[in-house]
């Protein structure tokens, strides 16, 4: 076959891809959109060919998915997963990662993993302060659940979903509702009695944020102050006041400043004092003298008269972690860019990242997806931090709204009731996937449920940027022939060295492990995307049937434990557990060479060669 420069563009473009998704210093939406971009100016692809990967069902279906899980959440749908978890672990370590098993898993099977994890989070770290068991212990098992449970049906996870469109565009049936079951329900199970068994010995028995600070630290009096008229301190600016300044000798916290009832949201140290200016202030233990009902500061033999302010009001505050969201703003930029204390209302008072704990000097850190902030704040600024769930996954249960907010009874059942439908339907093969979910969702928008600018807020559309890109290269993969080339190229190799006989399975066992490898540093859903041509052609030129390397692809490419950016739930926990890079390797690996050897011994099984 002669190798053109259409192909060696192809080639070119998927390593560049590989290596920026690895890389990370380039976004990969911004990766697969510039790969998008590359193959319509070079004439690779015509526009009718590449803005056909939009007429795809995936994407919309994987959209449509994230719209259903939102509404769980808003409705307090997710909650009902949470109390059961609450009520139903005990105290042996043993049954807790049972417990959490069964409900992350199932629960992952037919909803987004991210939202559940998420919700699951604070429920577990909050067990785990009642019972004593390390949260290091519980919640890697609670992602590597998450992450088998959407391996069981086909709306488990986004990446099921576009094995399956790029499938059908290609005039392949695509794959049933529970048909991934008889492969993803054994590795399910294999996975869960592995955890159960190792993960005592281990994961890491490491404490939270929390213990970090000193014991007078832990509680402190939040009080609420004012520059009353005749202030010394008025004319001067915070940096000129020793007492205020940052982490000053009295241990004091600047948590918000506001003017005429509006909040400074300009750098405090830069900021002059005026008249009745209104300053809310955490203040450690030895600061505060409390006398019934009322507070007084005693700070360097001064009290509140001499240091010229006045004492309004205690406010109600609490420290807490929280994690930088997968897909935050705040990643990238340092402490002192997003101004968290100015913007929210709360102080970073220590950052966890890689098994480290920075409590000193990282405002000028860059924050990375999975870092775990120990915050500060009065109660409204942290409700209002939790509402902001775009930046900060607070591991902290949330408060019960007020009253006149709740979401009517029957909200959380339409919820679930609509997921139900949309795995019923499509089940029975009355709709299609697609159909069924995004008729799910307009139901729900009808019903006010879940109103639409919060559907359209919910969609991960960086996720839907990568499966557009990658399906595009993989389109142009297959009209250059770049895909048959490589096919051919693999096939030729192994023919040299195997009896043909055994060529269906050695092709197998690549696309296993190859595609479980690429996808722990890359995009799971771009790894399945580049995947698909590949496996197809070579179908095509062992002549055997592609489902066995379409099966393999799919289940591989969402089977990432080995590393913390493998996938979005690792993410989430590595920070929260206090975890190391070391201790994703060492629970991982062997869990996949475990997924690696019953993939090959079922998969040829279900689905002939």
């Amino acid at each position: 076959m002669e190798f053109t420069f259409p192909m060696a563009l192809c080639l070119a473009l998927t390593v560049g891809a590989v290596v920026l998704f690895v890389w990370e210093k380039v976004p990969a939406d911004v990766t697969a959109l510039a790969i998008l971009s590359v193959l319509l100016l070079s004439g690779v692809l015509a526009p009718k060919d590449a803005f056909s990967v939009f007429s795809n069902e995936a994407p919309l279906t994987v959209a449509a998915m994230f719209i259903l899980s939102a509404a769980l959440l808003k409705t307090g749908g997710m909650d009902m997963l949470a109390g059961l978890l609450g009520r139903s672990a005990g105290p042996s370590e043993l049954r807790s990662l049972a417990v959490i098993f069964i409900i992350a898993g199932v629960s992952s099977a037919f909803i987004n993993n991210t939202p559940v994890v998420a919700v699951l989070m604070p429920v577990i770290l909050r067990h785990a302060r009642n019972t004593g068991i390390p949260a290091s212990q519980l919640l890697m098992p609670l992602s590597f659940a998450a992450v088998m449970g959407g391996s069981c049906t086909l709306i488990g996870t986004s990446t099921n979903l576009v094995v399956h469109g790029m499938s059908q565009a290609r005039g392949l049936p695509g794959f049933s509702m529970f048909e991934l079951a008889w492969i993803g329900v054994p590795l399910f199970a294999a996975g869960a009695v592995y955890t159960m068994i190792f993960a005592p010995r281990l994961l890491p028995r490491r404490e939270t944020l929390t213990t970090l600070l000193p014991p007078e630290e832990r509680k402190p009096t939040i009080l609420q102050i004012i520059i009353p008229r005749g202030s010394p301190l008025i004319g001067r600016k915070l940096i000129e006041t020793p007492w205020l300044a940052e982490q000053g000798p009295a241990g004091i916290r600047i948590l918000e400043m506001r003017r005429s009832g509006a909040r400074l949201v300009d750098d405090l140290r830069e900021v002059t004092f005026r008249e009745l200016d209104r300053l809310t202030l955490a203040f450690g233990s030895k600061a505060v003298v409390r006398d019934g009902a009322a507070y007084h500061l005693r700070i360097g033999g001064e009290d509140e008269r001499a240091l010229g302010v006045e004492i309004l009001t205690p406010v109600e505050g609490r420290i807490l972690e929280a994690v930088v969201a997968p897909n935050s703003e705040w990643i990238g930029r340092s402490l002192r860019e997003i101004r968290p204390r100015t913007v929210l209302g709360v102080q970073v008072l220590a950052v966890h990242r890689n098994g480290r704990n920075l409590t000193r000097n990282f405002a000028d850190s860059v924050l990375h997806a999975g870092d775990t902030l120990l915050l500060l704040g009065a109660t409204p600024a942290v409700e209002e931090a939790s509402r902001d769930d775009t930046n900060l996954i607070l591991l902290e249960e949330h408060q019960e709204p007020d009253l006149g907010t709740h979401p009517a009874p029957w909200a959380g059942w339409a919820a679930w009731g609509s997921v139900a439908a949309v795995v019923l339907l499509a089940t029975l093969g009355i709709l299609p996937i697609s159909v069924a979910a995004l008729a799910a969702c307009v139901l729900l928008m009808l019903l006010g449920v879940i109103e639409p600018k919060e559907a359209y807020r919910s969609i991960d559309w960086p996720i839907l940027m990568i499966i557009f890109g990658t399906m595009s290269l993989g389109l142009a993969m297959e009209h250059t022939g770049a895909a048959r080339w490589l096919a051919e190229l693999a096939a030729s190799a192994l023919e040299y060295t195997l009896d043909p006989r055994w060529l269906p399975l050695a092709m197998l066992v690549f696309f296993i492990i190859g595609t479980s490898i690429f996808t722990e540093f890359a995009s799971n859903n771009g790894a399945a995307a580049l995947m698909v041509p590949l496996a197809l052609e070579s179908a095509r030129h062992l002549e055997v049937s592609p489902m066995p390397f379409l099966i393999a692809v799919t289940v591989s490419a969402s089977a990432a434990f080995a590393t913390p950016i493998g996938y979005q739930t690792n993410t989430m926990v590595y920070g929260a557990g206090g975890y190391t890079f070391r201790d994703f390797l060492r629970m991982g690996i062997p869990l996949n060479l475990l997924c690696w050897i019953l993939q090959i011994l079922i998969i040829p099984q279900v689905w002939k060669f």
